[in-house]
Formats: C-alpha cells, sequence, structure tokens
C-alpha cells in the first residue's frame, strides 16, 4: 500500500493524473488500517483537487474524514494527523469551490487535531507530508490568499514561529513563502 501509495503521489507531481489514480486506488484496496486509508485518500483528493475535480475531491475527503474520525480523547497522534490531514483536503476543495461554511468547518476540526498533537508530524508514512499547527496556520493563510485578503495572510504568517514552519515539509513551506511574499 505505502509503495503504490508514494508512487500515486510522484505521479501525481508529474501530472500523470490518471495513473495517479489507479495507483492511489490500489493503495487504498491494499491498505492494511486506517492511517495507510487516509494517505491514500489524501493523494487522491490532491490529485482531483490538481485536476479542477473540486467536488470530487470534497466528496470523498468528506466520505473519508467521516469514516475515520478518531476519538480524540484516546487518538494517537499518527490517526489525529491522517484525519486532519484529510480535513485540510475538505477544506482545500470548499474554499476553491466557494463554499466557506464548509472550509472552515473543516479547518476547525483540523485545527484542534493539530492543537491535540501539538507539533507538525508526518501524516502518512509513504510521502512527505506532514500534518499539525503550522500546517494548520499554513492553509488557513492560503486560504486568505485565495480569498484576496492580504492583509490576513500576513497576519497568520505572522504567528507561525520559525521553528514550527521548519517542521513543515518543503514544498508546503515554499509555496507558503510566496503567499506572503
Amino acid at each position: 500500500s505505502r509503495v503504490l501509495n508514494a508512487t500515486a503521489w510522484l505521479l501525481t507531481m508529474t501530472r500523470q493524473f490518471d495513473d495517479a489514480l489507479t495507483a492511489a486506488r490500489f493503495a487504498l484496496d491494499a491498505a492494511p488500517d486506517v492511517q495507510d486509508s487516509m494517505a491514500a485518500v489524501g493523494v487522491m483528493a490532491w490529485c482531483l483537487l490538481r485536476q479542477g475535480r473540486l467536488g470530487e475531491a470534497g466528496d470523498l475527503a468528506v466520505e473519508w474524514a467521516d469514516r475515520a474520525e478518531p476519538r480524540f480523547s484516546r487518538a494517537a497522534d499518527a490517526e489525529l494527523a491522517a484525519y486532519g490531514k484529510v480535513l485540510l483536503y475538505v477544506n482545500n476543495a470548499m474554499v476553491r469551490d466557494n463554499r466557506p461554511g464548509e472550509a472552515e468547518d473543516a479547518l476547525s476540526l483540523a485545527r484542534a487535531a493539530a492543537a491535540k498533537i501539538r507539533r507538525d508530524v508526518p501524516a502518512n508514512a509513504s510521502t512527505t507530508m506532514t500534518f499539525g499547527p503550522a500546517q494548520v496556520q499554513i492553509i488557513g493563510a492560503e486560504n486568505a490568499s485565495l480569498v484576496g485578503q492580504p492583509d490576513r495572510v500576513l497576519a497568520l504568517a505572522g504567528q507561525i514561529p520559525g521553528s514550527a514552519l521548519a517542521q513543515v515539509e518543503a514544498a508546503q513551506r515554499l509555496r507558503h513563502r510566496l503567499d506572503g511574499a
């Protein structure tokens, strides 16, 4: 499952979307647990988003976030990270699909999962994706950028400590710096 998911992730990066979705579906079918399932769903949602298939991406991410919602009082960091990362895909799809209420709801739940973890951690074992408080702040700033609120982008970006930002995956950190610029 992890090899297939890493393959799907790399295929998405190189815009080979049909093959990426196929590999991600195989990864999902082979997933031995919820975390690996959520990793595959995350790659599938990202692939759909990159193609502009916002409704499909949002529906997929919502379905799996509902299916795999952990019990916060007992959930391990890995469970919360997998759940939170999929919520960020829900948020991403909803912001881009002009559904601000649903986007904020998903971001609020992701923020709660991140607060429970207290730091950015790997979101899964098959990619370099991370999840945690800094990642959620970055997505909040990205959302502000998408809706034309540059003052909010800068305010949110200013709240992320440099040490926390260093824990975020490099590609996300660089996109965040572009949003700030």
